[in-house]
């Protein structure tokens, strides 16, 4: 087995349903952490479904747009002939919504 940018693109593309959900919703506090939950769960289900030899990472940050500035950064050491990762925004009047997938092979 041997990575390949299109497998990585295909693994984006499975995130990237995410950001009709960021589209259609306007932030609201108490429903953060159910929405943050739900995401991350419906993308590693997607994943599973391309390929269950991979060890899958899923973060979501959900944030409201306001004044405040959020910063992030990820590193990683694997293979880059097997492995992978890709990060994904998107934002709507109300909030900003960062995704990231990490993945490397079994």
């Amino acid at each position: 087995f041997f990575f390949s940018s299109r497998r990585r693109h295909t693994r984006c593309r499975e995130v990237s349903w995410a950001r009709r959900w960021v589209q259609e919703t306007a932030y609201n506090a108490t429903d953060v952490q159910g929405c943050t939950n739900a995401i991350t769960k419906e993308i590693i289900s997607k994943l599973k479904e391309i390929s269950t030899n991979f060890k899958y990472i899923v973060t979501c940050a959900i944030m409201q747009k306001c004044e405040g500035g959020l910063h992030v950064a990820s590193t990683c050491f694997w293979s880059t002939s097997t492995d992978g990762n890709c990060a994904l925004r998107w934002e709507n009047e109300t909030l900003y919504c960062i995704i990231t997938v990490s993945y490397t092979h079994l």
